[in-house]
C-alpha cells in the first residue's frame, strides 16, 4: 500500500474562488470579491460564522486552506512544529495569513476538537469540505473509496 500525504496548503488568489487560477505559491491579499466567493465557514467551536464575521476576519489577509485530519499520522506528526513555525514566520514577514481548516476527520465532533486545538475557522464537515477537496484534488486515501 502506498501512503499519500493528506496534509496540504492551498493559498487563495485575489480572484474569486470560482476562478481557474485560484491557487498560487504566493498569495495576494484577499479582496472582498474573493472572500464572498468562499463557502460558508465555521468558527473553531463549530458555530456557523456570518458572512460579515468571516469577511471582517479575512479582510486584507492572505488565506490558505489547510487540508488535514486528526487520525492521519503524517498530519499530526509534524503539525505542531510546522504550524508554530508558519505562524512565527508570518509575524516576522508582517504579512498576516489566515489558515482555514478543510477536514478529513471521521466526524463533525472530531473536526470541532481539532479546530478548537488549532484555533482555526473551518469549512463545514460534509458536502462543503468535500467540494473543496475535490476542487484542489487533496483528500485522504480512505476517502477515495467514496468516489472523489
Amino acid at each position: 500500500m502506498t501512503l499519500r500525504p493528506l496534509v496540504g496548503l492551498a493559498f487563495l488568489n485575489i480572484r474569486s474562488f470560482s476562478s481557474k487560477a485560484t491557487t498560487q505559491s504566493c498569495a495576494a491579499m484577499m479582496s472582498s470579491k474573493a472572500i464572498k466567493s468562499l463557502p460558508k465557514l465555521n468558527a473553531p467551536d463549530g458555530g456557523e460564522l456570518s458572512v460579515d464575521a468571516f469577511t471582517n476576519k479575512l479582510k486584507d489577509k492572505r488565506v490558505a486552506f489547510y487540508f488535514a485530519a486528526g487520525w492521519c499520522p503524517m498530519c499530526t506528526s509534524f503539525e505542531d512544529t510546522a504550524l508554530t513555525k508558519f505562524r512565527a514566520e508570518r509575524s516576522v514577514s508582517g504579512q498576516d495569513v489566515e489558515l482555514i481548516y478543510v477536514p478529513s476527520d471521521k466526524s463533525v465532533e472530531d473536526t470541532v476538537k481539532r479546530t478548537m486545538l488549532l484555533d482555526m475557522m473551518f469549512v463545514p464537515y460534509g458536502k462543503e469540505a468535500d467540494a473543496i477537496k475535490s476542487r484542489f484534488k487533496i483528500w485522504a486515501d480512505r476517502e477515495c473509496e467514496v468516489g472523489y
